[in-house]
């Protein structure tokens, strides 16, 4: 487990569940300066959730440039994206 927590609310992803709340935390680092957010805090104003679409644009126009493309993550590690590798995964 990774340890990390929402930038803006403090929840864990430690859990797959927080119990308390009765909700699954999940962070994506869409916030700001790429720290990681849940996803209801991404959600919780309509600016939040541009500032989250903006960051996630970011992300995939630098990943463009360094990566040339997309990633995949297999059970080999991440490789990049490709219809073959898609399929491959999928067996």
């Amino acid at each position: 487990m990774s340890g990390l927590v929402c930038y803006d609310c403090g929840d864990s992803e430690n859990f797959p569940r927080d119990t308390e709340k009765g909700r699954q935390v999940e962070l994506r680092p869409y916030g700001p300066g790429g720290a990681q957010v849940c996803f209801q805090c991404m959600k919780k104003t309509p600016e939040t959730e541009q500032s989250a679409q903006r960051n996630f644009g970011v992300q995939l126009d630098a990943n463009e440039v360094v990566g040339g493309g997309a990633t995949l993550l297999t059970s080999d590690g991440p490789v990049p994206f490709s219809e073959e590798a898609l399929n491959n995964e999928s067996r």
